[in-house]
């Protein structure tokens, strides 16, 4: 028994680990539901950026570089500004508004699609 405990200790800190998983939005006013995992040097990031009277907001991996950073940036002739918010615990950069699971999500998608059959 302690020599199959050991077995599955070793196997346990052999198996390589996997990256940072995090939400990851484009750029979106509404629930971000899709996944990513980050590379060595990310972390999740999330911005809520106001454009005008839009409120828009991404999520993601960024380089650790990035975190923090106040940006003033123009498009189309809209001036924004947005802060690199980081974080470094899985799926720990969920919307602001509203945190939608990915188990959540599947499940209303596998519901919708049931709807068709």
């Amino acid at each position: 028994m302690k020599l199959l405990f050991l077995a599955a200790v070793l196997t346990y800190l052999v198996v390589p680990g996997t990256g940072l998983k995090c939400f990851q939005c484009g750029i979106s006013t509404s629930l971000c539901i899709f996944s990513t995992t980050c590379d060595a040097n990310e972390m999740c990031f999330s911005r809520n950026t106001t454009a005008g009277s839009i409120k828009v907001y991404s999520s993601g991996c960024t380089n650790t570089e990035n975190c923090g950073k106040q940006v003033t940036d123009t498009l189309a002739t809209v001036s924004y500004t947005y802060t690199t918010v980081c974080c470094n615990v899985d799926y720990c950069n969920g919307a602001a508004a509203v945190k939608l699971s990915l188990l959540t999500g599947s499940v209303m998608a596998l519901v919708w699609m049931m709807g068709y059959l």
